[in-house]
């Protein structure tokens, strides 16, 4: 005997929760018309995100500075007002950029990862979207993997809030404090912002 399916209303329009075997899962349809089933984010892939890139880039040391005091010298870190001369502010700078850098690297593997482990879609045109997309002179993917992000990048997302509801919807079924939502959907969004520009 089939399992029956519950469904409840969510208040966000053309969006459902539902559980199906012990699983929680969303459906959504983006601004362009298009559905997908969002899956909570495993949290021990965001550990695991946060730890390669750890590995990639290593600690990245604070830049310090000398100052005189009642027991000698003593070696301080920098912050952003303490930074004088012009090797101080290179220096700066420097690990300024790498921890960016670092942010950033997190945030675009974040954002595969939810595009992929954490979005499934419903799509009911595969063979029209690609027409659509060789007729523009796009080139589609044949990487499965590819092929969703391309989907998901030139079908799906339509608006800022469909940007946003690839963040927060799966990490809201994955139980992530609305508090660290925001900062992840921050981080998402500067992300997005920045490889659009």
């Amino acid at each position: 005997m089939a399992k029956k399916q519950r469904t409840r209303r969510t208040g966000r329009s053309g969006q459902t929760k539902s559980k199906r075997g012990g699983k929680k899962t969303q459906l959504y349809t983006s601004s362009r018309g298009k559905t997908v089933e969002f899956l909570p984010m495993p949290p021990m892939l965001l550990a695991r995100i946060e730890d390669q890139v750890d590995k990639q880039f290593g600690d990245i040391p604070v830049p310090t500075y000398e100052a005189d005091s009642i027991g000698g010298v003593q070696h301080l870190q920098h912050t952003e007002n303490t930074v004088e001369s012009a090797e101080d502010i290179a220096a700066w700078a420097e690990y300024q950029a790498l921890l960016s850098q670092k942010s950033e690297k997190v945030s675009s593997l974040v954002l595969r990862a939810l595009q992929i482990e954490c979005l499934r879609p419903i799509i009911d045109d595969d063979d029209d979207w690609v027409e659509r997309m060789e007729f523009m002179e796009m080139e589609v993917p044949e990487g499965k993997y590819d092929r969703q992000l391309c989907w998901v990048e030139s079908q799906f997302i339509g608006s800022s809030d469909d940007i946003s509801a690839c963040m927060s919807i799966p990490m809201e079924l994955a139980g992530v404090s609305e508090e660290d939502m925001a900062a992840a959907e921050k981080m998402f969004r500067d992300t997005v912002q920045e490889e659009t520009a």
